[in-house]
């Protein structure tokens, strides 16, 4: 379906964000997607809003990276899930997914 809606966009109609841009500069991002889809960009805007939605805030306190699993909000860091994979369940992401990661990026190959 991810690839589907890659070769199908419409670049004046979309936005591609990764979620490991958005923990470097969630202002930048967030800011280039009002931009994009016309929206109020001013500064003090996008910083209520990334206020309002940070992991802090919707965590009740916790710190990114600070883990409860039994949370929605886990622990907004890129790349944990591979640390709670068994090593089956690796293997068979692997197969299933694995070209999909290299192809837009999050892989290098499939040595994780």
């Amino acid at each position: 379906m991810v690839r589907s809606w890659h070769v199908y966009k419409e670049p004046e109609m979309s936005i591609i964000v990764r979620y490991e841009d958005m923990l470097d500069d969630t202002l930048d991002i967030v800011t280039q997607v009002a931009e994009h889809f016309e929206l109020d960009s001013r500064r003090e805007t996008i910083q209520s809003i990334v206020t309002a939605n940070s992991f802090e805030r919707l965590s009740r306190g916790r710190k990114r990276g600070d883990t409860d699993n039994k949370s929605f909000f886990r622990s907004c860091t890129s790349g944990n899930w591979k640390r709670c994979l068994t090593s089956e369940l690796n293997e068979l992401y692997k197969d299933i997914i694995g070209d999909f990661l290299i192809e837009f990026g999050y892989e290098k190959d499939k040595s994780w």
